[in-house]
């Protein structure tokens, strides 16, 4: 899972620094049935 940068090489959710990142606006929104 190499593309994969939230997890470890064994598969383990592991913390991703995004301090780097600029800040975006974002919206979602979701739907069920």
């Amino acid at each position: 899972m190499d593309d994969l940068t939230h997890l470890d090489d064994d598969g383990h959710v592991r913390m991703v620094d995004v301090s780097g990142k600029g800040v975006t606006a974002r919206e979602a929104a979701a739907e069920a049935t």
